[in-house]
């Protein structure tokens, strides 16, 4: 049977035993309900911070950005995307492609709830989309045929190219 291991401190001779060493249970990423990995336990995202970490930004830098943040939080995540690549990769990829409908969806709705809008104000048999009465035209609006459109700050003008 191997004899125990001996530490040392100061000179003294003190018995080991790894039940007494504990490592504290500290995790640095953790996944929230939605799947989104979070950075300890903020509701700062991962994808925030390895972007930062890969545009060269310091971990104290980071830290500025994300107040909700300690060194220590931002030095674990660190270490968690350096030693989990593959796997944090992926996510980033996954994570992108969520991003990008949720863009796609948001944009969507902005343009019919404008089209929408336009259409309620338009008066009835006016062909679409109408043209404004003389009196409300700008010398930037464009309504002839072919005319490239330019976009009047507080108004959309609509043309053809």
């Amino acid at each position: 049977m191997p004899e125990p291991l001996q530490v040392v401190y100061q000179g003294k001779r003190l018995p080991y035993a790894a039940e007494t060493c504990k490592v504290p249970d500290t995790s640095y990423v953790r996944d929230d309900e939605q799947g989104v990995k979070r950075v300890g336990q903020t509701r700062v995202m991962l994808d925030w911070v390895i972007a930062a970490f890969d545009q060269g930004h310091s971990a104290e830098t980071i830290a500025q950005q994300y107040p909700a943040l300690t060194l220590e939080e931002i030095y674990g995540a660190i270490t968690y995307y350096l030693a989990n690549k593959p796997e944090v990769e992926q996510y980033l990829r996954r994570q992108d492609v969520v991003w990008m409908q949720e863009r796609e969806k948001a944009v969507a709705s902005l343009v019919i709830a404008r089209l929408r809008s336009q259409a309620a104000q338009a008066p009835t048999g006016a062909p679409w989309p109408y043209p404004a009465a003389a009196e409300e035209r700008k010398p930037n609006d464009c309504y002839q045929a072919n005319e490239a459109c330019i976009s009047v700050p507080g108004r959309i003008a609509f043309g053809r190219v």
